[in-house]
């Protein structure tokens, strides 16, 4: 390519020396030309292409953490009253609506996790512009193996057009500890009844087996023993008595009293007489006075 071609043409002066007289070459003039028009096509494009912005979300703050009366975040296992408090700070113009909590676990470590869901808590708490609500308690549940795990609470929220924003609230390890033990725990109670009742059913199967047969018998012996004794005196009794009955010394008694003896006597031995078995009574000394 010339340089005439690019700068223009040199044209010396008479009288003077040599000089060098640029003029614009139309080339360079198109050049820029396309050039520009390139530039603006492609911002063009540019802008077009870009995405429509979003709705904004409320402009909220959500404070959740635990009581004063756990500060080191400790979850009981098995329990559904673990405490969080929850207040939002509505600082925006419009009202929001908190409508629920609810929360998750996961591993609080390597790819995090989700373990579990815990408890849903229906809210609706409406919030006005500028404002904060008061105090909220959530309860959630746990079921999770003992030691350290993740927590995430999320708020779930309401703007003016009814619709719905997510919001993170509380993220963090946890400790999970077993429930303390308690002697007026229903279900220990319960536990104590029904091994009380076993323990007392037990028992009375083995004294049934083992010691009332044996404490039978002895008392049947002892009621034989005692038996035998009480005739045995009865009968020693009944041979003393006639054997003092009959070494009594009867000459001083009147004589009718002995007849009268001597007539019982003979009374109660004669009961198998003939008149007796046919019906006649027998009349002492009627006969005697004929």
């Amino acid at each position: 390519m010339k340089l005439t071609h690019l700068l223009g043409k040199a044209t010396p002066e008479r009288g003077t020396p040599p000089t060098w007289k640029l003029t614009r070459s139309p080339t360079i003039t198109i050049n820029l030309a396309s050039t520009l028009t390139l530039l603006l096509g492609a911002s063009s494009s540019v802008v077009l292409a870009r995405p429509a912005p979003t709705a904004a979300a409320p402009d909220v703050d959500v404070q959740i953490k635990f009581p004063d009366t756990n500060p080191f975040g400790r979850v009981i296992n098995g329990a559904s009253n673990n405490v969080l408090n929850v207040r939002l700070h509505n600082h925006g113009m419009d009202e929001v609506v908190l409508s629920k909590v609810y929360g998750e676990y996961y591993e609080p470590h390597g790819r995090e996790k989700v373990l579990r869901k815990t408890t849903v808590s229906e809210v609706r708490e409406v919030v006005p512009g500028g404002t904060k609500s008061r105090p909220i308690v959530y309860r959630f549940h746990s079921e999770n193996k003992i030691g350290e795990v993740g927590l995430r609470v999320f708020v779930e929220l309401l703007d003016a057009k009814k619709k719905v924003h997510k919001v993170l609230g509380y993220e963090g390890a946890v400790t999970i500890i077993e429930q303390p033990g308690s002697w007026f725990d229903p279900a220990l109670l319960f536990t104590y009844v029904v091994l009380a009742s076993f323990g007392a059913f037990v028992a009375y199967l083995l004294y049934g087996s083992y010691v009332q047969p044996s404490t039978a018998g002895a008392k049947n012996k002892k009621r034989k023993n005692v038996g035998e004794k009480v005739r045995e005196a009865k009968e020693q009794v009944k041979e003393e008595g006639e054997k003092l009955v009959d070494g009594v010394d009867e000459s001083w008694l009147p004589e009718h009293i002995l007849r009268q003896r001597k007539g019982g006597k003979g009374s109660k031995g004669g009961l198998t007489s003939g008149s007796e078995s046919e019906g006649t009574p027998i009349k002492a000394g009627k006969k005697g006075r004929k």
